[in-house]
């Protein structure tokens, strides 16, 4: 779950603290698994928007 949140919402974290990063991710790492309820699998809803477009021809 950590590398699915890595690549979206820690971004922003990432750009903000800069070389502290490693130690939040480290940390964030160490903490999350607690936080999580019992039991596999573990249903994580995560919503996207998909997009597709055409442009139209010249």
């Amino acid at each position: 779950m950590v590398e699915w949140v890595r690549g979206t919402l820690l971004t922003a974290y990432e750009a903000r603290l800069g070389p502290l990063f490693p130690r939040f991710l480290s940390a964030y790492r160490e903490r999350l698994p607690s936080r999580l309820p019992p039991g596999r699998p573990l249903l994580y809803p995560f919503p996207r928007l998909l997009a597709w477009a055409r442009l139209p021809d010249p």
